[in-house]
């Protein structure tokens, strides 16, 4: 991950929100295109005329999107911050940033610079995307413990949890992904409902 430009970006981007106390994180993302192993993203539901605006629903953006809508390197926060909340937790090897990611979003607003400064690499054997561990991997099941007044919280949480089940159901970790279904109560779940309910039985039977 690479910032272009980082610090006058900063500069620039920090005085457009001195009216809201609370905005913590500042998203900077490519426009939308694809050459070889380098991947730009946008948001999809939110790309509009505007260059930077609050982002009113950080939880349905992220479902939109299919994922967190934000990255590790491509977002600023204000140094106040990490004296209120906890940062990484530490020992996890992967999923810490989307628990740190989503915990800010409960309590600060997020606001969407729609300018492309970042780009990111994909396709690279060696990245931590791609190498598989049954420890180490955050648990996304604690999220449930929390509460937000977005009616898409808990849909988010639902839907990290179904990609990291899919993701051990990939590698043949069927005790990871039997786990990770079954900690959802429901299958309700109008987002990839019969591919989980299908994962939940093969993975039923493939752990005996």
């Amino acid at each position: 991950m690479c910032i272009i430009d980082c610090l006058s970006t900063i500069v620039f981007i920090l005085p457009l929100h001195l009216d809201y106390t609370k905005v913590i994180i500042l998203i900077l993302w490519w426009r939308n295109f694809q050459l070889e192993y380098w991947r730009t993203f946008q948001l999809v539901s939110t790309i509009n005329e505007h260059t930077h605006f609050l982002v009113h629903d950080y939880f349905k953006e992220s479902v939109m999107n299919g994922l967190s809508i934000c990255w590790t390197s491509s977002l600023c926060l204000k140094k106040e911050m990490i004296k209120e909340i906890p940062m990484f937790r530490v020992g996890i090897k992967r999923g810490e940033d989307l628990d740190l990611w989503l915990r800010i979003a409960l309590n600060y607003d997020v606001a969407y610079l729609n300018l492309p400064k970042v780009f990111y690499r994909t396709g690279l054997s060696d990245s931590l995307t791609s190498d598989y561990s049954k420890n180490g991997e955050f648990p996304y099941y604690e999220w449930f413990n929390f509460t937000s007044e977005s009616s898409y919280y808990r849909k988010y949480v639902i839907l990290v949890v179904y990609i990291h089940a899919k993701n051990a159901f990939i590698h043949h970790d069927y005790d990871t992904c039997l786990a990770e279904l079954w900690s959802v109560k429901t299958i309700a779940w109008r987002f990839k409902w019969a591919e989980r309910l299908l994962l939940l039985v093969i993975s039923w039977i493939k752990s005996k």
